[in-house]
């Protein structure tokens, strides 16, 4: 069982590796698992710097997930400016 964790903790290593390397697929990802829980601690606020990030290398799935944050206000002031800005 043991080889099992060691196995998982090194894909997850070099997982993170590709997200701090700056991958923008790789951190929309991370922000996703943090978002839904995933194996961490659920959570927007943490969710947040991974989707911009990506969103700043232009991952359409980033951009879109921080428009719809910035227009509802989710974790960000309510801005529908800043909003249009990622979804365009």
């Amino acid at each position: 069982m043991a080889g099992g964790k060691i196995l998982a903790n090194t894909r997850l290593d070099a997982a993170f590796q590709i997200v701090i390397q700056g991958h923008p697929v790789a951190q929309y990802n991370l922000g996703q698992m943090i978002f839904n829980g995933k194996g961490v601690a659920q959570s927007l606020s943490e969710a947040l710097p991974w989707w911009s990030k990506a969103a700043a290398q232009g991952d359409a799935d980033a951009l879109f997930n921080m428009g719809v944050c910035h227009h509802n206000g989710h974790g960000v002031p309510q801005d529908d400016r800043e909003a249009l800005r990622f979804l365009k």
